[in-house]
């Protein structure tokens, strides 16, 4: 059931009618390359989903999104989850939202819902996109749920453009998928269909799938996590508005730890700066819990995105960027006045300090890799205060929780 993704340029030109009578709405001109969606969809999300297909994680203790995903495979079954993959349905609704959007001119900003049914989580990332805006530049955002593929319409002609199949082909592919998931024991709303955050930079888009969100919940990650999946898709959209070379590594899973470590960095970067989100302490350990998660340790996998301690290492040194140290203390100070915040970087010469701080970061150098969270000036924190630090180098607690690491004094270490 594999379905190869061909350029959606050759589908906007093949002489299917219903192609051709969408063709004048795209704003992009015919002959230039569209983009590959297939690539657009390879994230750390999907690639997580891919290595529990194939079992390939090879952590001591199973990073935590690779686990929260090992218990959907358990739950629906190996084959129906198998087929998922098979049928890119893992992609699908991601493929929708984009072909509506760029192709069909269809959907409205003010439409767009972000996360489960949390009306102020929907409304603080809106906000904080807004924000974010204003700190590196536009970019769309986008919400996106598995209901989508409840539409017939809508997946017919996705799967048309998208793999470059005929009408005929694409309504039966359709049908196909509507009658597997009709006959199981799930329904597109199940999380396994929007389980992916999404940075499409050829349109300056980012988007968010309803997914994640239940794996938040269930570790009970508070609002850094969300935060930190959207500044982190917002990072990898600057690498390619600003041109920032991605394969400076002879393989390519060096290649890819770096822009994914890159993205940890940029995301946490904006996130604690007092000029961007200015998370609080809480928001801050949920951030740097949820790059922790999504690490793995296939370390000779085109796919690997860092280790869990490396990637909870690049956004602590990312979000120690944000902050000029106290002439005093020498400290880094969480929500610090504005008289000792560091100035904005430029995108290259935050990219010129990440690369002199690889080596350390991918060595866990202690130094990089600590983040003193002290009482500082700060918002109020979204889920009040627990009076105890729950990011380490271990995992599996409440609810898989990590809670091996050592709070001294208010500092967080690894």
């Amino acid at each position: 059931m594999n379905l190869k993704v061909f350029p959606i340029l050759a589908a906007l030109t093949s002489s299917s009618n219903a192609i051709d009578k969408n063709i004048q709405k795209i704003s992009i001109p015919l002959n230039a390359p569209f983009f590959d969606l297939d690539a657009a969809v390879h994230t750390q999300w999907t690639d997580s989903i891919q290595r529990v297909k194939s079992l390939e994680d090879s952590c001591p203790e199973p990073a935590p999104f690779f686990d929260f995903l090992m218990n959907i495979r358990e739950d629906i079954g190996v084959d129906l989850f198998d087929d998922i993959l098979e049928l890119r349905l893992i992609d699908m609704a991601f493929f929708v939202k984009v072909v509506k959007s760029v192709v069909f001119n269809e959907g409205r900003d003010e439409d767009e819902f972000i996360g489960i049914d949390d009306v102020r989580l929907d409304r603080r990332i809106k906000e904080s996109h807004l924000h974010q805006e204003g700190f590196w530049g536009d970019v769309k955002l986008v919400g996106v749920h598995g209901v989508e593929l409840e539409n017939y319409d809508d997946l017919w002609r996705t799967i048309e453009i998208v793999f470059g199949l005929n009408e005929t082909e694409a309504q039966e592919r359709a049908s196909q998928i509507h009658t597997l998931i009709e006959n199981s024991s799930i329904s597109f709303d199940h999380p396994i269909f929007s389980m992916n955050a999404v940075s499409v930079a050829d349109f300056d888009m980012i988007l968010l799938g309803e997914g994640l969100f239940h794996f938040f919940e269930e570790r009970e990650i508070g609002d850094g996590g969300p935060l930190y999946a959207h500044a982190h898709e917002y990072g990898h959209t600057l690498q390619v508005q600003k041109g920032i070379p991605m394969t400076p590594f002879n393989t390519t899973a060096k290649n890819s730890r770096y822009s994914e470590l890159m993205g940890d960095a940029i995301a946490a970067y904006y996130l604690v700066h007092t000029r961007g989100e200015r998370l609080n302490d809480e928001d801050v350990k949920d951030m740097i819990e949820t790059a922790f998660s999504v690490g793995d340790c296939a370390v000779n996998s085109d796919g690997h995105h860092g280790t869990p301690a490396q990637r909870a290492c690049a956004a602590i040194w990312g979000a120690s960027q944000s902050f000029a140290d106290d002439s005093n203390t020498g400290t880094i100070v969480v929500g610090s006045v504005e008289s000792s915040v560091a100035p904005v970087s430029s995108a290259n010469d935050f990219v010129a300090g990440f690369d002199d701080a690889l080596e350390h970061i991918l060595s866990l150098n202690n130094e990089t890799c600590h983040f003193p969270l002290t009482a500082g000036k700060t918002k109020s924190s979204s889920k009040g205060s627990k009076g105890s630090s729950k990011v380490s180098k271990g995992a599996a607690g409440r609810k898989g929780r990590m809670n091996k690491g050592r709070r001294l004094g208010g500092t967080l270490l690894l």
